[in-house]
């Protein structure tokens, strides 16, 4: 087993601390992917997945839904694709970022 010699709860500072070279970390793929498309981060354990979650849009049964909550579940099932948008990068597909700066893991 492995054991952790440096711990954050920030996903921005893990990510400097891996490009520093101080350690290899389980990132999130929307926060590197330009860094491991630019050669800078490299998967360690390529094949190794994550379980996938699932997210669940609860509302009241109605008679007529708003127009505002059916745009909006519309929104979610255009934008949260399966596989992610920031995941075609990895694997030389086009690439969705959704307005979110790759580079620096903010809003563009």
């Amino acid at each position: 087993p492995l054991s952790a010699a440096i711990t954050a709860d920030n996903s921005l500072a893990l990510r400097q601390i891996v490009l520093g070279g101080a350690a290899i970390a389980r990132m999130p793929t929307y926060l590197v992917a330009n860094d491991v498309a630019e050669g800078q981060l490299i998967h360690v354990f390529p094949r190794w997945k994550t379980l996938t979650k699932s997210i669940y849009i609860v509302f009241p049964q109605r008679r007529f839904m708003p127009s505002k909550t059916r745009v909006f579940i519309d929104f979610l099932a255009q934008k949260l694709t399966d596989p992610p948008g920031w995941d075609l990068l990895l694997s030389g597909g086009e690439v969705w970022s959704g307005g979110i700066d790759l580079k620096g893991g903010g809003e563009s």
